[in-house]
């Protein structure tokens, strides 16, 4: 898997196993290779942008535009896991939703766009992290497995930072819900269904 590079409007020549970076606006696209200098950190290359990304100013991402980057990078193999904290101070939960539910629209509905893009909704988490919902782990293992391995992840791990509580995120439309058995801070007594 190649975590060098990170296509952007379909135009770059997606390779399967390409990681895609979902950003919010063209700035933090633009910004994204410039911004983390530190050792051993992945260094996206962004070739190249939508025509909606030629100025410095932020712009939302056109529906088309991605969503033709989307056909493109599914049709090449890549993989996009997203997650998104429903606790998010910054960024309206509904809006990723809305996201998700225009791309099954344009791209031929839910079960397909899960053979490349499996988004996950995190109660009580905030923006990129924090809150008092348990926190995504192994994000990275889950995306490595289902580009490597073929094993598209169906939930995503979460724990709390103390450990006591941990939570399987299933893939959107599902959500999870407590068996009535077992201890209610514990993942094994989960289960996903439908929303």
């Amino acid at each position: 898997m190649r975590r060098d590079h990170a296509p952007v409007g379909g135009r770059s020549g997606c390779s399967p196993g390409d990681v895609v970076v979902t950003c919010h606006a063209c700035s933090d696209l633009q910004q994204l290779g410039r911004k983390n200098n530190s050792p051993g950190a992945v260094q996206p290359s962004l070739p190249s942008f939508p025509a909606t990304c030629s100025t410095d100013r932020p712009q939302p991402v056109a529906l088309v535009t991605i969503s033709r980057a989307l056909s493109a990078f599914a049709r090449a193999g890549g993989k996009l896991l997203r997650w998104h904290g429903q606790a998010d101070q910054l960024v309206p939960t509904q809006g990723t939703v809305d996201y998700r539910e225009r791309v099954n629209r344009v791209s031929g509905g839910n079960r397909r766009v899960d053979d490349f893009y499996r988004l996950f909704l995190l109660p009580g988490v905030a923006h990129c992290g924090g809150g008092p919902g348990p926190q995504p782990t192994g994000e990275l293992d889950a995306l490595v497995n289902w580009v490597e391995k073929g094993q598209a992840p169906a939930t995503l791990a979460t724990s709390s930072a103390d450990g006591s509580v941990t939570r399987n995120a299933c893939r959107y439309p599902q959500v999870a819900r407590f068996t009535g058995h077992g201890d209610p801070k514990a993942a094994a007594n989960y289960r996903c269904v439908p929303a």
